[in-house]
């Protein structure tokens, strides 16, 4: 067996645990971006997630976007979370609850 087969043999396991991660990660962006959009929510909506990161429902184009506020030009800083690096994605991931929470809480 040659040393490349033994790594990928090695690897193969984790490296599919890590894959399995992120697709649920990914799934579940798209189910609270989906709900949203079932639901017809039509109020732009924000979460502060860091100093300078929102989650941000668009309103207008229907899509759960991250927004950091440290990159220029501003255009650049604001994309769809699906669409994110899967870093960034996790992040936002973790908030996404509490993003939905404090959807609900806004509107008692």
């Amino acid at each position: 067996m040659s040393s490349i087969a033994r790594i990928i043999d090695e690897i193969d396991e984790d490296f599919k645990d890590v894959l399995k991660e992120m697709d649920a990660i990914s799934a579940d962006c798209k189910l609270a971006e989906n709900y949203l959009k079932t639901i017809n929510f039509i109020e732009g909506f924000s979460y502060q997630i860091s100093t300078c990161e929102n989650i941000y429902w668009d309103n207008y184009k229907q899509r759960l976007m991250y927004i950091n506020h440290d990159v220029n030009p501003p255009s650049a800083s604001r994309r769809p979370v699906i669409e994110t690096k899967i870093e960034i994605r996790k992040k936002a991931h973790g908030h996404l609850g509490d993003f939905l929470r404090a959807i609900k809480n806004h509107h008692r």
